[in-house]
């Protein structure tokens, strides 16, 4: 009974941290990418692929998947990538005492490497859920690893917006990034979904609703000649 009781109890408390999240990706008004994201006991699994039309433009199938720690600190972060002319399996281990990253690709050894990082760097997505929980009413910043470089992230907390989505009206929050490039080292190829958006040139911006689930709705891409923007699909918890 004992047993049954503190599975009940698990299985619930699983639930209750867990949530799902749909986006479409679009440029010039077209739907290119379908991006998943799930969340839940300190895992974030993201896949992406590009839709019918979008595979015409860009053809993408690529998975993320991070395991986190305290204030979505990632200690794994793996990487499938197949795009057009491109692909990545890799898996990045954060040593944060050291302050070091160690990547190991099982495509090709020879991008086998370790390099600095901040105590505190992040991937995209735990970014994202980071900047989620912590951009209320002040500004801030926070670090970045993007392909092995380090980068500054500062945040602003804008306006108060009223957007339309697929989800009905949604009272939003919105919150300004920009970025800059710490490391000397020159940026690689990498996947167009993520490191890709981290650039001293253009701008970021996202929408959280304003409630106790902090959504992210909508995102802005700023970059010339036109945008990218995200929009929300479906959202479960």
């Amino acid at each position: 009974m004992k047993n049954n009781l503190v599975f009940y109890f698990l299985f619930f408390t699983f639930l209750l941290n867990s949530e799902i999240l749909d986006f479409s990706i679009s440029y010039l008004g077209i739907d290119v990418i379908d991006v998943k994201i799930e969340h839940s006991n300190e895992k974030i699994d993201v896949w992406a692929t590009s839709t019918n039309v979008g595979h015409l433009m860009a053809k993408m199938k690529n998975n993320y998947y991070i395991e986190y720690e305290l204030d979505y600190l990632p200690k794994n972060y793996q990487k499938k990538i197949i795009q057009k002319k491109y692909a990545e399996n890799r898996i990045i281990r954060y040593d944060r005492q050291k302050k070091i990253a160690n990547r190991t690709s099982f495509i090709d050894s020879m991008k086998n490497c370790e390099y600095q990082i901040k105590a505190k760097s992040r991937d995209f997505f735990s970014s994202l859920f980071y900047l989620r929980d912590f951009a209320n009413e002040r500004n801030g910043s926070f670090w970045l690893d993007a392909n092995g470089l380090i980068w500054k992230a500062e945040f602003q907390v804008l306006n108060d917006e009223l957007i339309n989505t697929k989800l009905g009206k949604i009272l939003s929050q919105k919150v300004k990034i920009t970025f800059q490039k710490i490391s000397k080292n020159k940026k690689k190829q990498s996947d167009m979904l993520t490191n890709n958006l981290v650039s001293e040139e253009n701008v970021l911006f996202f929408w959280f609703s304003k409630d106790v689930h902090k959504i992210p709705i909508k995102a802005q891409y700023s970059m010339k000649p036109f945008p990218i923007i995200w929009n929300i699909k479906s959202y479960q918890k």
